[in-house]
């Protein structure tokens, strides 16, 4: 099966590269190399080395050629090996390191982060705060969509939406037109989080 044989390739690696994908596996599906420096607490020296051995292996990979920054896995199956080699005492402290790393390096952890942080912090069972970042995350999608909303949106009719919505043939002013890929990024930014906390 492909499982055995991810096994059987992850002996061949020394163990560096190992600790990197267990590492990168608790990380996520993909991952920013500031997030491997603070976790493994090594240099950007090191992490690149490896990364570059384990691209060779086809395990790991930019995800930007031109930004070498954030690196997925190549296949969702040598993450999920990696994630369930580890005892479930060490896969508690590293989702802990990883969520401390992150807390630290992101400019707003209690921004769009907060989801990643509470899923981290609640699978090290550090619940003070995980349920800091989940208030964070409630708060913030209370304030993106509210209840009463949802009313509105079930009363309006087909000719009020139409009044409320802008053309689709308007042109975008040079602002807006500026936030377009910022805005592509995010929301792509939001599936791989769902995608990989679903909950």
């Amino acid at each position: 099966s492909l499982e055995e044989l991810l096994k059987k390739m992850f002996d061949t690696l020394d163990q560096e590269a190992v600790d990197f994908l267990s590492n990168a596996a608790v990380a996520g599906e993909s991952f920013h190399i500031d997030t491997m420096r603070g976790t493994l607490d090594r240099n950007e020296g090191r992490i690149l080395a490896v990364l570059d051995r384990l691209a060779r292996q086809h395990l790991i990979n930019a995800s930007d050629a031109e930004l070498i920054t954030d690196f997925e896995f190549l296949s969702r199956k040598a993450r999920d090996v990696s994630y369930n080699a580890l005892s479930e005492d060490r896969r508690q402290q590293v989702h802990q390191k990883v969520g401390e790393t992150e807390e630290k390096r992101l400019e707003d952890p209690t921004g769009g982060a907060a989801a990643v942080l509470a899923y981290h912090f609640g699978r090290a069972g550090d619940q003070s705060r995980a349920q800091k970042y989940q208030q964070a995350l409630q708060k913030r999608k209370e304030k993106l969509f509210q209840e009463k909303e949802v009313g509105d949106y079930q009363t309006v009719t087909p000719a009020e939406e139409e009044a409320r919505v802008p053309e689709g043939s308007q042109k975008l002013d040079a602002r807006s037109l500026s936030l377009v890929g910022a805005l592509c990024r995010n929301l792509i930014h939001t599936i791989k989080i769902q995608r990989v906390y679903p909950s």
